[in-house]
């Protein structure tokens, strides 16, 4: 899915989102031109063991346009659609309703499924990294605010590198990404999940080796970035 929050507030899905995107006069010729694989643990009250060894990775697209920039993840299937449209990415996650959630499509509403993934592109008013570590900062445990709008814990960029492709409009990216996840719908924590997604796409852009942060992820993780190239 692509929730274009910083061009008409519309959540797409599937082939719309290309054809969408060659159709904006703000992404016609836009292309991009830096992306950088970061990582965070989700901020809790109080952390177990095992919270301890999760971080979800995901991966940041700057665009040539320098309007925004935008977050692009892998996670459970449905996962927005049955947690009310409560992104991380949003500023306004806890509100009833929020906009993600409004723009969703009824057929999107749906309960989350642990055993399949969808990848979500989430346009984010951030113009550049800087811009959206200064966010990251905000809503971390080393932010101004309390526990209840805590969403981070340690975030860091683990890669950053130019995106070399050569064709790598806003429409180019959105099909490598339909056909990544054509290939690999199932979702398995240990070796098929957000880590590994990220380790692949930053490989795909940028043209450089990338693993996942966490250890066991690695022990595991086998490289399918040419899984994005194939209808």
């Amino acid at each position: 899915m692509w929730y274009a929050s910083c061009l008409d507030d519309r959540v797409l899905h599937g082939q719309e989102m290309v054809d969408f995107a060659r159709s904006h006069r703000s992404t016609t010729e836009a292309v991009a031109t830096k992306c950088h694989f970061f990582t965070h643990r989700y901020a809790k009250a109080t952390e177990g063991i095992k919270d301890r060894l999760i971080w979800h990775g995901a991966v940041l697209i700057e665009w040539s346009h320098g309007l925004f920039s935008s977050v692009v993840e892998l996670a459970w299937l449905n996962g927005l659609g049955g947690y009310q449209g409560r992104s991380n990415w949003c500023r306004d996650k806890l509100e009833v309703p929020n906009r993600f959630f409004s723009a969703m499509p009824p057929t999107m509403k749906a309960p989350w499924n642990h055993n399949a993934s969808e990848i979500r592109v989430v346009d984010v008013p951030a113009k550049n990294l800087k811009d959206f570590e200064s966010f990251l900062h905000e809503f971390s445990g080393t932010g101004p605010l309390g526990i209840d709008e805590q969403r981070f814990f340690d975030p860091y960029v683990a890669y950053s590198g130019q995106v070399c492709l050569q064709h790598r409009s806003v429409a180019d990216i959105l099909k490598y990404l339909l056909n990544y996840i054509a290939k690999n719908p199932q979702y398995v924590e240990t070796s098929r999940n957000c880590q590994t997604f990220a380790s692949d796409f930053f490989a795909l852009l940028t043209g450089q080796e990338a693993v996942p942060t966490q250890a066991f992820c690695r022990a595991l993780y086998k490289v399918r970035v040419m899984d994005f190239l194939y209808g």
